[in-house]
């Protein structure tokens, strides 16, 4: 029954096949030849180091991730590293004391970081992993799109083609920026159980599996994956009914789909404790996806061949969905193929697509938010106030929520290609992967610029002096003020690894979320501050270089064009190495008006 109720479902898979139609080409001798494996293995390497310096896989080679959301993701392993063991699992109270932090939130991977912190006794210091994780994301990210394509082709070449225009996909590379969400191979790997696992207690592990995983690396993932996985229930459900199936089969899928659903929660529980930060944030409908978004390279220069319109900024970040030219035109190729009788026969042959295609309706109108915009003309508004449970907030980045939808566009054409007669799939397969390369030249030498620095073993743009290390050991807790790391983040980002590497807390960090708690802790401490309340054994940094009048500004010292309030425990020859605060004299009597405003 299950195995008959697949196949209905999904219909048959096209396999390879020796005889006329390939060749005569034994397929498992081909399968087998190690020539064609060592190049599908030397692929997503190449890819790799096209994108990428190899420095980034040096462990040792750290302080290039401190910039942008790297330096949270990466303050955030440390912390997790250098701190003892608490509850919930993913916890540190070495950023944002004392309320603490989870590498959830700070979007360090908590997967990778619960993995490694057992041995942090043994590892070396400094220790990033970040390098080795995208290279980790391209290997896997390349075998599954090998896995979903190969069923439906004939020709080994041109899956080898397709898995490779699948890995360079700008989206996957363009989240450079965020490394958690790197892990399109998530959603790879969905796709292939949804469509190509014909057994369904199969496909549960492999959406169990992925759910946890997803969990563990980025709760948008897993909210695109759950998309997948409920059409399967749907399909599977409704499939069962029309067959009369024994209620004992309904009552085994609702037992499997419980369990299944409840697994990210329960590792998602492990690492958050599932409480204390706020479920939703502003922004919905800043960070969308523009109508063109597929067609639109963003940035002038992305792509060799097209012309980028400039949209809004969020649409830039989170609403970055160009394909690349070659895939356009695998795109394009598969709707010509639907003039063919073999591209209507593989179509009708694709149940999974209708299926599919509510769930990606609904993400696709989540990624366009509620103004659907053509880059940033207002097209037309539409209302989610309806939406339980805050949906909108909780997704404020929704421009994301189209990669699944893109990915199974993809896939969809890579199929009807295919379908195509004698030598049209290998032809097309490569013509569009050449089109591709080329025209992501540039938009890869971008990519790779972002990791220049890792070329150096240790680099601080704007904190270079030796006497951080003394002054941060010789304190208790590192205070931020006001309590806004962007306030002037990059400063932020190498004085509070050096003190998580030191074992130090520091009172701030980002996170995805905001916690109340902390929130409140930080707005009282700002007080303080302006006030005039200092802790001794306190290191306070000033952000915005600003000294309220009820500070004594006898005690304010410069390092490094930054202004500080050393511990007084400092030693005095340390002290007197500091700069005093004179330099900066007509700065602070400048906002010392301001200075009492809530951090």
């Amino acid at each position: 029954m299950d195995r008959r109720v697949s196949a209905q479902a999904s219909g048959p898979r096209a396999r390879p096949a020796a005889g006329p139609s390939d060749g005569g080409v034994d397929s498992r001798r081909a399968w087998a030849d190690a020539p064609f494996w060592a190049l599908a293995s030397l692929i997503p390497l190449g890819i790799f180091l096209w994108f990428f310096h190899w420095q980034v896989l040096l462990p040792s080679h750290a302080t290039w991730l401190l910039k942008g959301d790297l330096g949270t993701h990466l303050i955030g392993w440390n912390a997790y590293l250098e701190d003892a063991w608490r509850w919930p699992l993913g916890a540190t109270t070495l950023v944002a004391w004392p309320t603490g932090a989870t590498v959830t939130y700070t979007d360090s991977i908590p997967l990778v970081c619960l993995l490694l912190k057992p041995f942090a006794a043994i590892l070396p210091r400094p220790f990033q992993f970040t390098g080795a994780w995208f290279l980790a994301c391209i290997l896997l990210h390349f075998t599954a799109a090998f896995m979903l394509l190969r069923p439906h082709a004939r020709d080994r070449l041109a899956t080898l083609a397709g898995a490779t225009l699948l890995t360079l996909m700008p989206t996957m590379l363009f989240r450079v920026v965020n490394p958690s969400l790197c892990a399109h191979w998530l959603i790879l790997f969905t796709l292939h159980a949804f469509i190509n696992v014909e057994r369904p207690a199969r496909r549960d592990v492999w959406y169990g599996a992925m759910f946890v995983l997803s969990a563990l690396i980025h709760p948008y993932l897993l909210f695109m994956n759950a998309g997948i996985w409920a059409t399967d229930v749907l399909r599977r459900g409704y499939l069962a009914w029309r067959d009369k199936a024994p209620a004992s089969e309904f009552a085994a899928l609702r037992v499997r789909s419980m369990l299944i659903l409840l697994s990210p929660v329960l590792a998602i529980w492990v690492m958050t404790g599932l409480s204390g930060y706020a479920g939703g944030a502003n922004g919905f409908g800043f960070y969308a996806m523009s109508l063109d978004s597929l067609i639109n390279p963003g940035v002038e220069g992305y792509s060799r061949f097209l012309h980028a319109t400039k949209g809004t900024e969020g649409q830039f970040t989170e609403g970055f969905q160009y394909l690349g030219l070659g895939l356009i035109g695998v795109v394009a190729a598969a709707g010509l193929a639907l003039f063919t009788a073999q591209g209507r026969d593989r179509l009708r042959r694709m149940g999974w697509l209708a299926w599919l295609t509510p769930a990606l309706l609904v993400l696709t109108a989540l990624a366009l938010s509620d103004d659907i915009r053509l880059n940033d003309r207002l097209i037309a508004h539409v209302s989610y106030d309806w939406l339980p449970m805050n949906l909108p907030a909780m997704f404020r980045a929704s421009g994301r929520l189209f990669w699944p939808c893109a990915y199974a566009l993809v896939v969809a054409a890579f199929q009807l290609v295919f379908a195509l007669p004698r030598a049209f799939p290998l032809v097309i397969s490569m013509s569009a992967l050449l089109i591709q390369a080329s025209d992501l030249t540039a938009f890869a030498a971008d990519i790779r610029s972002q990791t220049a620095a890792a070329t150096e073993p240790e680099h601080y743009a704007r904190t270079p002096s030796p006497l951080w290390k003394p002054l941060i050991a010789q304190a208790t807790i590192v205070e931020f003020q006001p309590p806004i790391s962007y306030a002037d983040i990059i400063p932020f980002y190498e004085i509070a690894w050096r003190a998580t590497s030191l074992r130090r807390p520091v009172n701030i960090t980002y996170t995805a979320r905001i916690n109340p708690k902390q929130d409140a802790i930080e707005k009282a401490s700002r007080q303080r501050f302006l006030d005039g309340t200092l802790d001794p054994t306190h290191l306070y940094v000033l952000l915005d270089s600003c000294i309220p009048d009820r500070v004594d500004r006898a005690r304010i010292r410069e390092l490094d064009g930054m202004l500080i309030i050393p511990p007084a425990a400092a030693a005095p020859a340390l002290t007197a190495a500091l700069a005093p605060a004179g330099a900066v004299a007509a700065q602070t009597a400048k906002c010392d008006a301001g200075a009492r405003r809530p951090g």
